[in-house]
């Protein structure tokens, strides 16, 4: 991946630093939310993963937001 060593921004919102620490890679919610996936075999599932969690309209504790505003 040309992205590894960097740090990536998503359009969602969501930030990853994809530079191995003690065999994590960590990454930022929208709202600033820590979050960390193993960096070795199935990461790059793990990021898809999290990263099509956050694209759903959430509020700032993961909860969805409904079309009529309500949860």
């Amino acid at each position: 991946m040309d992205s590894l060593g960097e740090k990536v921004e998503f359009t969602n919102g969501c930030s990853l630093i994809l530079v191995d620490d003690d065999g994590l890679f960590w990454g930022t919610s929208p709202y600033g939310l820590d979050w960390a996936c193993n960096s070795h075999e199935g990461w790059v599932e793990s990021v898809f993963k999290w990263l099509s969690y956050w694209n759903d309209d959430r509020d700032e504790s993961g909860v969805l937001i409904s079309d009529e505003g309500t949860f």
